[in-house]
């Protein structure tokens, strides 16, 4: 069982000094490190088959590791972020700015289906293209929540993803393209990957509020 972020601070970092809030972050950053590559694997390993499981262990630690940041700065110490932090941060700094969103799935099994999210104002549309499909070249479109599409797309910490997952042992597997866009300058951020994901690739799922895989 997890605990609460605060309660963490009460049982870890409480009345602690600055050196014994790093250690307890590089600890924090470890696990998270090492429960990313579990997942990420195509590899079986024991931690799939714990509970809590590493999906969740990641998101609490990232949890825990935001409290450590703030105890730091609590006891008037400045944290000082490493380069995939700041890559983070600088990617999330531009989430408001974000316009357009394509993801496009290849497979031999499901064809080639290509959701995409253009955000305007204050709504956001989602436009989904299937090819071939059953009926024919499907096309739907409907209506998202803008403040919850750009918050949960923040909260997936793209900025830390790898540029490419591959994995070719699989055969007639899936690929995939991840493609943001930003209105004000900001570079254009591209993910890929063939039969391998990053470790929270389902949460962009529920971001993007895509039910069913196959869009039949």
């Amino acid at each position: 069982m997890m605990i609460s972020p605060e309660t963490y601070y009460d049982m870890e970092l409480k009345g602690k000094f600055k050196e014994e809030i790093m250690i307890a972050i590089q600890e924090l950053k470890e696990e998270i490190n090492e429960m990313k590559n579990v997942v990420e694997s195509t590899e079986m390993h024991s931690e799939q088959l714990v509970h809590p499981s590493p999906k969740v262990r990641i998101k609490c630690d990232l949890d825990y590791l935001e409290r450590a940041k703030a105890a730091l700065s609590e006891i008037g110490e400045i944290y000082v972020p490493s380069e995939e932090e700041k890559k983070s941060d600088k990617f999330n700094n531009h989430m408001d700015s974000l316009w357009k969103i394509t993801l496009c799935r290849d497979g031999y099994l499901i064809g080639r289906i290509t959701y995409c999210v253009t955000v305007e104002n204050a709504s956001a549309i989602m436009c989904i293209k299937h090819f071939p499909n059953l009926k024919n070249n499907a096309r739907r479109t409907y209506g998202m929540d803008k403040d919850f599409l750009l918050e949960s797309i923040r909260g997936l910490h793209i900025g830390t993803w790898d540029t490419e997952y591959n994995d070719y042992d699989v055969l007639d597997g899936e690929g995939w393209e991840l493609v943001l866009e930003f209105a004000d300058g900001f570079e254009k951020q591209e993910f890929s990957g063939i039969n391998a994901y990053p470790w929270n690739y389902e949460d962009l799922w529920d971001a993007l509020q895509i039910e069913d895989e196959n869009e039949e």
